[in-house]
């Protein structure tokens, strides 16, 4: 293995002729294009050195004009889409409002670089399973780590290394592993550890100020994936109490546990059986630093100072609904965006903020779903079943579902008309139109995704100034806009008020 000056470990951007090469996936670099944007993953950016990452927010679109009909990369579209007229054009759209070409792309790891293997859609538990490893490493270094310690890490001898993974139950994990994420996602490694073991913060309700990994305690962090340990009781439960949605009661990426107390925090655990109660046994054991569930999201900026917050320890967030923005072309997209204002103590800031309406499929015909993008990482989902649970107790109105559509039996120049119908009433109420020249193939997933995103917005204009009495200081639409940033944020993962998620902390941009 050749061991890289960190600096070195930078790859050449993606080109057109990137895509059409195998991946070690059985497919093309195209298809894990094509997976990336469909799952909604980050691309890192890079241009003249500098690097950044980004969320796509127009992939559907994107998606759906470069793949055949058994949804596979097509390097004919790819290159009507990406590369017209033999010049890369700036078709994709970054949430920092930037338009990108596909050279802008680094050519990271997963998209099959010389550095090593693709593990495509193991890439997340991956890096989860990478920063348990750094987290081992910085509690027994017990001071900041440096970029210069991933140098030390690769140098060191197998012993000193499995050393460090005796306290890491996760994936499988290597020198070479470390090292192929080192370029995309090193900076995240070494921010995220110094925090979690450094940076103070509010810890319990009677303003206890104090680090979120102590260094009295010795931890092992299993990644979520885990199924032994205190990882394992903690889901074992949970499922017994029959509730839906896991991750968003608790999006823990990472689990760290008091390694010589996990045995009494396992057995308290399973003496429960409802949300409500596990609720209980893992505030009381954050509180204590002994059982710490940690929400990951990437940062790339060095100078930046990293942002933590503890759920439960400050207010939830306020939405309330400012405007809905979408394309002058109804049909050049599949998505629109609910744009809302912020207010918040800390950690979400205080500016306005947007969710993305669309499907996530681009090979077939699926419900809509909203997102949250945050700068640097996606914030959270949010589906079609749980905003018409939030639409029907708010408003009494629901969008339609692909079955319901479909049960219409209108044929795609039908849809369509509804579509341009809809789209034209919110441009004259709103005005927020973007300009799109860019080329698009119409087909059934597209007009879908549209017609049931449209349908969500015509829903709010139609309830834009009700109040469900005189007194109610927010409308509808508010109370129903901050449910759903509520739930995808995994701050409320049930909309009745004991749907409260329990302490976890929850790394911000």
């Amino acid at each position: 293995m050749k061991v890289y000056k960190y600096n070195e470990l930078f790859e050449a951007n993606l080109s057109i002729q990137d895509l059409e090469k195998r991946s070690r996936e059985n497919g093309s670099r195209g298809d894990v294009l094509v997976k990336k944007l469909i799952n909604g993953d980050q691309l890192t950016i890079n241009k003249k050195g500098q690097r950044k990452s980004i969320s796509v927010t127009n992939s559907g679109d994107i998606v759906s004009n470069i793949i055949d009909d058994r949804g596979k990369y097509d390097s004919d579209l790819g290159e009507v889409i990406f590369k017209p007229n033999y010049r890369y054009e700036d078709v994709i759209d970054g949430d920092d409002g930037v338009r990108y070409k596909l050279n802008d792309i680094e050519k990271t790891p997963d998209f099959g670089s010389s550095r090593g293997s693709s593990l495509g859609t193991l890439e997340t538990r991956a890096v989860e399973s990478l920063q348990c490893l750094i987290l081992a490493y910085r509690q027994f270094k017990r001071t900041h780590i440096k970029e210069s310690d991933f140098i030390d890490i690769l140098r060191l001898s197998d012993t000193e290394f499995n050393g460090y993974l005796e306290y890491v139950d996760a994936m499988d994990i290597t020198k070479d592993l470390f090292e192929n994420y080192l370029s995309e996602w090193g900076i995240t490694f070494l921010k995220t550890a110094n925090a979690l073991f450094s940076k103070k913060i509010k810890i319990t309700p009677r303003n206890k100020i104090d680090i979120i990994l102590r260094p009295d305690i010795q931890y092992k962090f299993y990644q979520v994936s885990s199924k032994n340990g205190v990882c394992e009781a903690i889901k074992r439960v949970y499922h017994m109490s029959k509730v839906p949605s896991m991750s968003k009661w608790n999006p823990a990426d990472i689990w760290a546990v008091d390694i010589n107390n996990e045995q009494e925090i396992i057995n308290e655990i399973e003496k429960h059986k409802s949300v409500y109660a596990l609720n209980k046994v893992i505030d009381y054991y954050f509180d204590n630093r002994q059982l710490v569930g940690i929400s990951l999201k990437k940062v790339d900026d060095k100078d930046e100072k990293i942002k933590l917050v503890i759920n439960k320890m400050t207010k939830p967030p306020k939405y309330t609904f400012s405007c809905i923005k979408l394309a002058e072309d109804a049909l050049s997209t599949a998505s629109l965006r609910i744009e809302v204002n912020t207010s918040s103590e800390v950690g979400f800031g205080n500016a306005p903020s947007y969710m993305t309406i669309r499907t996530f499929s681009g090979s077939k015909i699926q419900n809509i779903s909203g997102e949250v993008a945050g700068k640097s990482a996606r914030q959270g989902k949010i589906s079609l079943v749980k905003i018409n649970e939030i639409l029907r107790k708010h408003i009494g109105e629901t969008v339609p579902t692909v079955l319901e559509i479909e049960e219409y039996g209108w044929d795609d120049e039908e849809l369509k008309s509804e579509i341009e119908a809809i789209n034209n009433r919110i441009v004259r109420r709103y005005g927020h139109v973007s300009p799109s020249n860019r080329q698009y193939v119409e087909n059934r997933i597209r007009l879908v995704s549209k017609y049931q995103a449209l349908f969500l917005a015509w829903i709010f204009i139609e309830n834009e100034e009700r109040r469900k009495n005189r007194r109610a200081e927010l409308t509808v639409v508010d109370q129903t806009v901050e449910e759903m940033f509520h739930y995808a944020l995994s701050i409320m993962f049930d909309i009745t008020k004991s749907g409260r998620t329990p302490k976890y902390v929850r790394v911000v941009d």
